[in-house]
């Protein structure tokens, strides 16, 4: 197949562009990994001190947290998460679906699937409240991408027809979660997008 001139300059601005966003892309989750990294070399030296900062039990109340907000969201049961959460946390969280239900708006189960889930801060201080941050990274309904057909149409009177386009909804998930200590337990305190965050502020600290 012969591309002519213009095909080719598009096809190659195409792949610049890619090549970009690829290159932005691995940066951002190289400074994540290195992040991952540094707190997990602190996790190993508070495993250490004490079994309450074992790495499995952590992950272990991230893990059910997870669920039991997507359980309690899906069945419309809210009240089920408030033990794994502060009470600013579960208001945050809860407001948006509590107005969903109050307006008898559906919230479709959704099978949610985490592809990462990484501990890349953490922070113990025998003088301050002990607090660890973790990123997750997931996608709703097992699919990266879900393509959506809708019909565009053209304004009363166009000569143009009305013609099928494909909408890509991405269905990817990637967040911040902060977990705080009170008393003997952990809990979700705070849940902020990934774009809402600067990772360069992530730092693990331990003063014991």
């Amino acid at each position: 197949m012969n591309l002519s001139l213009e095909q080719t300059q598009s096809l190659l601005e195409t792949l610049f562009l890619a090549f970009i966003l690829l290159t932005f892309y691995y940066l951002y989750q190289s400074r994540i990994i290195l992040k991952r990294i540094e707190a997990r070399k602190y996790v190993r030296r508070l495993e250490k001190e004490t079994d309450f900062f074992n790495e499995d039990r952590l992950y272990t109340i991230i893990y059910d947290t997870f669920e039991t907000l997507q359980k309690a969201a899906v069945e419309q049961r809210l009240d089920i998460a408030k033990e794994y959460m502060t009470a600013d946390a579960y208001d945050a969280w809860s407001a948006p679906l509590n107005w969903a239900i109050y307006q008898n708006t559906s919230l479709t189960p959704r099978h949610t699937k985490i592809n990462c889930c990484w501990i890349v801060s953490i922070h113990a201080d025998l003088n301050k409240q002990d607090y660890f941050w973790v990123y997750i990274q997931g996608y709703h309904d097992h699919q990266p991408f879900i393509v959506k057909q809708e019909e565009e149409t053209e304004p009363v009177g166009s000569q143009r027809r009305s013609r099928k386009v494909n909408r890509i909804i991405n269905n990817e998930f990637q967040e911040y979660w902060k977990f705080i200590r009170i008393e003997d337990q952990f809990y979700l305190d705070e849940m902020i997008p990934r774009k809402q965050m600067k990772v360069r502020h992530l730092k693990s600290t331990i003063e014991l």
